[in-house]
């Protein structure tokens, strides 16, 4: 993947990071524990971040710890609780899990499937940052 995408993608999580603090809550968990109201979209996220993580590792050795560092980058901005902080990580290592699990080289599939799960996770931060914006 071109570095211009990864540059592309870092440019829309900033105000994503920066507007996370500020995001109303509306759902509570049986502990009482406020759940933002775009917790599943946050979830989905992170999963693709660690998808991308291992893809990026496997295809695009110089940018590394991109994906980790753009998921840490997202739990300081948010900075959940415990269970929140415990459930985005179970997700992000599911995602670098599952593809770990699939892809042994970098080839075709894997390289088509960092695009796809590229776009996906542009989608997500665009539309997160339209509908949460104020």
């Amino acid at each position: 993947m071109p570095q211009k995408r990864h540059k592309t993608l870092l440019l829309l999580l900033i105000p994503l990071i920066i507007m996370g603090a500020g995001f109303a809550f509306s759902q509570t968990t049986n502990l009482d524990e406020k759940i933002p109201p775009y917790e599943q979209r946050l979830l989905r996220l992170s999963e693709i971040m660690g998808s991308m993580h291992f893809l990026t590792l496997l295809c695009n050795k110089d940018d590394g710890q991109l994906w980790y560092n753009n998921m840490q980058d997202m739990l300081k901005a948010e900075a959940p609780s415990k269970l929140r902080h415990a459930r985005l990580i179970e997700r992000f290592n599911f995602g670098f899990e599952s593809f770990q699990a699939t892809y042994r080289s970098c080839n075709a599939p894997a390289q088509v499937a960092l695009d796809r799960y590229f776009q996906e996770a542009q989608t997500i931060v665009q539309n997160l940052t339209s509908d949460f914006s104020g």
